[in-house]
């Protein structure tokens, strides 16, 4: 995936929601219900290999409302992301149940932005 920014000599400023679901209606959590451990990162890395945002956040318990709702985890849900120079951030998100069973998604999105004149 790219961004883009519209226009020229502007950054990028984005937010990402992050929810960690564990079930639904239809697919419900085995009994007892065990609360994985979440954790999320964010790497902003310029083309140059500055690495400009570092975030890390892990919970060890979040919070579990019951069927359908997602986790809340205590360092929230929205992560907000700005960069005024070409690179890629990657993103990492975990669920741990064990020290051998977890879920990650990782990926990594371009950022080009036109420099100004």
């Amino acid at each position: 995936m790219v961004l883009r920014p519209k226009g020229f000599c502007t950054g990028v400023k984005r937010t990402f929601a992050v929810g960690f679901g564990i079930d639904r209606q239809d697919k419900p959590h085995p009994k007892p219900v065990k609360i994985p451990k979440v954790s999320v990162v964010f790497k902003f890395i310029t083309d140059s290999g500055r690495k400009t945002i570092d975030i890390n956040k892990t919970d060890n318990n979040p919070h579990y409302k019951g069927l359908d709702w997602i986790l809340q985890p205590s360092f929230g849900r929205d992560f907000k992301i700005s960069a005024v120079k070409n690179g890629k951030l990657h993103i990492v998100l975990i669920m741990e149940y064990s020290s051998s069973v977890f879920l990650v998604y990782y990926d990594i999105i371009k950022f080009e932005i036109t420099p100004c004149a």
